[in-house]
């Protein structure tokens, strides 16, 4: 069975930046560590070679051009301007972007998709400041997070379908290959863009 992580590793190559890299989940402890750049919102600094800058994915840090390929594991969800993020992650490679991002409609019930913040909470017995709290600054890694209520980036703000994903990949111009990717309950988009 592969799964999501598996599937990016195997298509990653060269320089790779990890773009909402979080705590370095996809590559921290394998051997494409020591070629990876992580970039996040929050302050993670996961173990990678090529450092870790803190920045937003609608506006990265890096000139064009500057990696090999980029790898966006499930942050699309979470952002404000997924066409400008898609377009922004294309600008700084030279070859081409990976992706992972859920397709909840076809999860599995037990998997609690497409559960409003609100109802997450509610279920937990949590506030959103512990809730906020146990997604980073008490995990591991974390050394700063930006609580932004305006924009609860930890949470899921859109739920793609392959339509809806195929709609903002066009707005953004780019070239795309996806497919659905199912295993245990699951089931991602994952595709490359050129």
């Amino acid at each position: 069975m592969v799964d999501r992580f598996d599937w990016i590793r195997s298509q990653v190559f060269g320089r790779i930046v990890d773009i909402g890299c979080n705590n370095g989940l996809t590559f921290a402890g394998t051997p494409l560590a020591p070629n990876c750049c992580g970039v996040d919102l929050d302050d993670w600094r996961p173990p990678y070679g090529l450092g870790f800058y803190r920045a937003d994915a609608h506006q990265l840090p890096f000139k064009d051009k500057e990696f090999d390929c980029a790898a966006i594991c499930e942050i699309m969800e979470h952002v404000k301007d997924p066409v400008k993020v898609f377009k922004e992650a294309r600008r700084v490679v030279k070859s081409c972007v990976f992706f992972t991002i859920p397709f909840e409609q076809a999860w599995d019930p037990k998997n609690r998709p497409m559960m409003k913040l609100e109802d997450r909470l509610k279920i937990d017995g949590l506030t959103y400041e512990k809730l906020f709290k146990a997604e980073t600054t008490e995990k591991q890694g974390c050394v700063g997070a930006t609580d932004d209520k305006e924009n609860p980036h930890l949470w899921h703000i859109r739920y793609y379908t392959p339509d809806t994903l195929c709609e903002d990949l066009e707005k953004a111009g780019l070239s795309y290959k996806i497919e659905m990717l199912s295993y245990d309950g699951w089931a991602f988009l994952v595709g490359v863009l050129h």
